[in-house]
């Protein structure tokens, strides 16, 4: 009987840390940028390609029978969201062609723990920050026998968008998710997913 509980409670252990496709694919894609940052610019391209054909993009309502507006349709602009988001991109893009290319980050199993274990909180709470369960701060967290030195956390349905959004890294300066993804010392990398809302921890 003994050896049955050992034998369940060691797959249970690592299911728990076992990365989902979605993680495997922002670890994939973090690496490709940090090793071959020139590569990512037409993925840079295409997501604000995608952004202006979406902002621009005639939102149609249709009524029931019965009802009348004067308007069926309304157009959604906002010129100085483009603007901005274009001269980001364009931030992004100088700076791909000209940072220096860093090693691949090896996965961590633990950075992967603790990264899970806050986009599982943050699915609960339903807003990004880097304070875990009962206010508990970022650097508790990183004590607990884990050598975690920055965070990053976003939400994207993909983990392509959620990378772009932190490597554009709008309103910030310095631009720090930008930074920890391309910082020399980290090593290592663990990445937590639940829906849309993403976790990066980075270590060495």
């Amino acid at each position: 009987m003994k050896n049955i509980l050992i034998l369940i409670i060691t797959i249970i252990s690592i299911t728990a840390t076992a990365q989902t496709a979605k993680e495997a694919d922002m670890v994939k894609l973090v690496n490709q940028v940090r090793t071959n940052p020139k590569s990512f610019i037409p993925l840079v391209e295409k997501y604000l390609k995608d952004k202006e054909e979406f902002i621009n993009k005639p939102f149609i309502v249709d009524l029931p029978d019965g009802f009348t507006v004067t308007k069926r349709s309304k157009t959604i602009t906002n010129d100085e969201y483009i603007i901005t988001l274009r001269n980001e991109v364009k931030d992004l893009i100088d700076y791909l062609n000209t940072v220096k290319p860093v090693k691949a980050l090896a996965t961590s199993e633990k950075l992967y723990r603790t990264s899970k274990m806050q986009v599982e909180y943050l699915k609960s709470i339903k807003k990004l920050t880097h304070d875990g369960p009962n206010g508990e701060s970022a650097s508790k967290r990183f004590s607990h026998g884990v050598i975690l030195c920055g965070e990053n956390c976003a939400t994207g349905q993909t983990a392509i968008y959620a990378l772009l959004a932190l490597l554009i890294d709008s309103g910030n300066n310095p631009k720090g998710h930008r930074i920890n993804i391309f910082l020399e010392k980290f090593t290592k990398i663990g990445v937590g997913n639940e829906n849309e809302y993403w976790v990066q921890d980075f270590g060495y």
